[in-house]
């Protein structure tokens, strides 16, 4: 990334937060965000320090999953909530400070509000461990539905996993409400997180997964054997969040950390580093057949989404 970032510290400048000086490396009460992310390490550490690196903020990250911070964005601690998916920060986004975020130049599948901005797009694709699969992949979502592969999908539990309430979101779009209770019933044992459902493909525990693109590329790279397909269906482009909670301590350093992750250095390094896609249409790889979830009714639908995936977990054998 480069060293100079003058829009940013115009917007510092403008939020009140000043650059720690070298000789005084322990940053005041007021210049300091404290960031709750369910993003991996590897994803959200070179931005952080990128960031403390360019303003001086010092910034303190919490780890958990999507759930458990949004249960916990509005306790007078966090300033940031990164990472939750877009429909599930709508969901919550009473937990949020307004904010204003870069709206005109972002690419037309990211979800626009008032109370997050969006940082990054990820395609939702199939994974299968070919070792297990010779024959016959999974073509699309409609696969997770057929009787033979029932039992050998993996999936996080969505009651932890934001992640897993929008595939919920995506089936019941473009399947109808009754996949969800069906998909739901076909599951044996349930992960908690993306990261040990892509581990449990790849170690041949199941067979096959929904997950989004990013995350896959990210374990192949590190010497997982997992193949990855489109689904026949479309690929569903979804995006991560950025909050500001409404209790934030320190709202202006919280801006100016959403600032920064919507700039042009940062979403060329998610781009080429993380490899999840820019929201920034100058750097989106445009991907045929994209399609987009309803993100107000997949937010607004939550509570009906975990209905129906709680009646399948009662009817399973």
């Amino acid at each position: 990334m480069k060293r100079i970032f003058p829009l940013l510290l115009a917007a510092l400048l403008l939020c009140g937060c000043t650059s720690a000086t070298p000789e005084n490396f322990a940053p005041g009460k007021e210049n300091r965000v404290t960031v709750y992310t369910c993003l991996d390490e590897a994803v959200y550490i070179p931005l952080v320090r990128e960031f403390e690196a360019r303003t001086g903020i010092w910034v303190q990250t919490v780890s958990g999953t999507g759930t458990e911070l949004a249960e916990q964005a509005d306790d007078g601690v966090c300033d940031v909530v990164l990472g939750l998916e877009a429909d599930f920060a709508a969901a919550n986004s009473a937990s949020f400070a307004p904010v204003s975020g870069t709206k005109e130049a972002l690419d037309a599948l990211c979800p626009v509000s008032d109370r997050f901005v969006s940082v990054n797009l990820r395609s939702l694709v199939l994974i299968y461990n070919a070792r297990l699969i010779r024959q016959n992949p999974p073509e699309g979502l409609h696969s997770l539905l057929e009787a033979s592969w029932r039992g050998q999908v993996a999936f996080a539990d969505p009651e932890t996993s934001d992640f897993s309430r929008t595939v919920l979101a995506v089936l019941a779009q473009e399947l109808g409400d009754e996949a969800v209770t069906r998909f739901s019933g076909s599951l044996s044992r349930l992960e908690t997180d993306t990261a040990g459902v892509l581990e449990a493909v790849a170690d041949g525990t199941f067979c096959l997964a929904l997950v989004p693109e990013d995350a896959a590329r990210r374990a192949i790279a590190g010497g997982a054997a997992l193949t990855v397909a489109a689904p026949t269906e479309g690929t569903y482009r979804l995006a991560q969040t950025a909050a500001v909670s409404a209790s934030a301590p320190h709202p202006g350093c919280a801006e100016a950390f959403l600032t920064f992750l919507q700039g042009e250095d940062a979403q060329q390094y998610g781009r080429e580093e993380s490899q999840a896609d820019s929201v920034l249409k100058k750097y989106l790889t445009p991907v045929p057949g994209a399609a987009a979830l309803d993100i107000a009714g997949a937010g607004a639908r939550q509570e009906a989404l975990l209905a129906l995936w709680r009646a399948g977990r009662e009817v399973q054998p």
